[in-house]
């Protein structure tokens, strides 16, 4: 049985990313509430389009815990729009 616990989240993060290549983005760390979560594991990354902007999408990993960053490509704004758990 899948015990996941989801919370939505939908505020404004500072983010660390690295562009190794371009086109490439691999957010290393992103500070919320105060805290800073570091390092962080890519585990999927993918874009939607929302009109005429584009939105990239990451999920990262730090101790068990996914968090679902957004970079909205117009304004180069991050979001952290939610995070989930094992309970």
């Amino acid at each position: 049985m899948d015990d996941k616990r989801y919370t939505e989240i939908q505020e404004e993060v500072d983010v660390m990313a690295h562009f190794p290549q371009k086109g490439q983005c691999e957010p290393i760390r992103f500070r919320w509430e105060g805290r800073v979560y570091k390092p962080l594991k890519l585990i999927r990354a993918g874009y939607t389009l929302e009109g005429d902007r584009k939105i990239h999408q990451f999920s990262v990993e730090k101790k068990g815990t996914t968090f679902e960053l957004l970079l909205d490509e117009s304004n180069f704004r991050w979001k952290l729009a939610r995070m989930s758990w094992q309970g």
